[in-house]
């Protein structure tokens, strides 16, 4: 019986060690899919962000950008270029591009203030947040206040919107998660 389990286990080893090879040729693709991509939006961008290139054509660049990057922001905005990337963005788009960059942040905001990288974007976007977008971003902070002020990177976004943003029933519910569930299940 020891002999069949010794069998089945070099059985089972032999197999993941097939499976390795492919399961490395598919995050290499998708590595190499976002290399690509990362470097097309760099030299876009490089060639872009002087002082000396107008508005106008940085808009254009900004465009071009946002259209590559569609669906990919979140999770590529915690690349520290793409982060530098999306803040140059966020700088000099027109009112369109800066919503069209917010809309897609904003679901996974926590995600992104997270990292170290991402949490530059969300600082750079703070400010043009309108009321609803700060609505959004609190359902997103609900429930995990605590979580977020003693997050390294989380806490600092929470202090940039924390005494400017909220109003003052929004102030009073981030503040009663501190004293716990029964308190804010249970208060008046």
């Amino acid at each position: 019986m020891s002999n069949e389990r010794k069998r089945t286990k070099e059985n089972n080893e032999l197999e993941n060690l097939e499976n390795k090879p492919i399961l490395k040729k598919k995050r290499k693709n998708n590595d190499d899919e976002s290399d690509e991509l990362e470097k097309e939006v760099l030299t876009i961008w490089s060639e872009n962000r002087s002082k000396k290139i107008t508005l106008k054509k940085k808009q254009e660049a900004i465009d071009e950008i946002l259209e590559k990057l569609k669906g990919n922001l979140p999770k590529l905005v915690r690349k520290r270029p793409i982060s530098r990337v999306i803040q140059f963005c966020l700088k000099n788009g027109t009112r369109k591009q800066k919503n069209a960059i917010k809309d897609e942040i904003i679901f996974k905001a926590l995600k992104i203030g997270k990292d170290r990288y991402g949490k530059f974007v969300l600082m750079q976007m703070l400010p043009k947040l309108d009321k609803d977008e700060i609505q959004k971003l609190l359902k997103r902070f609900q429930g995990k206040i605590t979580k977020v002020c003693c997050h390294r990177y989380l806490s600092e976004v929470f202090n940039e919107i924390f005494p400017n943003k909220f109003s003052e029933q929004q102030v009073k519910n981030i503040i009663s998660e501190f004293y716990g569930k029964e308190y804010t299940n249970n208060k008046v």
